[in-house]
């Protein structure tokens, strides 16, 4: 390997351990940077999605958008003014109530499929169940799902470091 490409994988390696020390030594601080760059990022879609529905022709554009525009963008301006104490617990609770929909749905799915399939039929039934399971803990327990989540890209980022400086010394 060339020299360039073995510093590029060490520089690489070394950004993202520093990085993993980084969150790991306070994941609440970094969950409110987080939720920050996401208020951000609502704000900015919503205003081109506003921008965007004015930008068609007349006869292609549908009061649905432009409503989803001004809903994303008052939902964008709540976050950005209290984003650092909502987001936190805004997208883990979006994310239970999400698995505990798609838990009902599958038990549904799995039921009619457990007539013409049992042991899929079966199976299916039991994901869903530990789905709503995981949904309803993610529901009631919000922070500390974040900080879970915090952690979890911690150590991705931390296993990915070091992989990079293993390869950067490998011949």
């Amino acid at each position: 390997m060339k020299f360039s490409n073995c510093l590029l994988l060490f520089l690489a390696g070394t950004v993202l351990v520093f990085l993993a020390l980084f969150l790991f030594t306070n994941p609440v601080a970094n969950l409110v940077a987080y939720s920050w760059w996401i208020a951000f990022g609502l704000l900015v879609a919503s205003i081109a999605a506003i921008l965007g529905y004015f930008s068609v022709p007349k006869e292609l554009r549908s009061p649905v958008y432009l409503f989803e525009g001004i809903v994303n963008l008052l939902l964008a301006l709540y976050l950005v003014a209290y984003g650092f104490v909502t987001l936190p617990v805004v997208i883990p609770t979006i994310l239970g109530i999400w698995l505990i929909v798609e838990a009902i749905i599958a038990f549904f799915k799995g039921n009619r499929l457990g007539l013409i399939f049992p042991i899929i039929g079966s199976h299916i039934m039991w994901i869903a169940l530990l789905a709503f399971l995981l949904g309803l803990v993610i529901l009631f327990n919000p922070v500390a799902t974040s900080v879970f989540v915090v952690y979890v890209v911690a150590f991705a980022f931390l296993i990915a470091g070091f992989t990079y400086i293993v390869d950067a010394f490998r011949k």
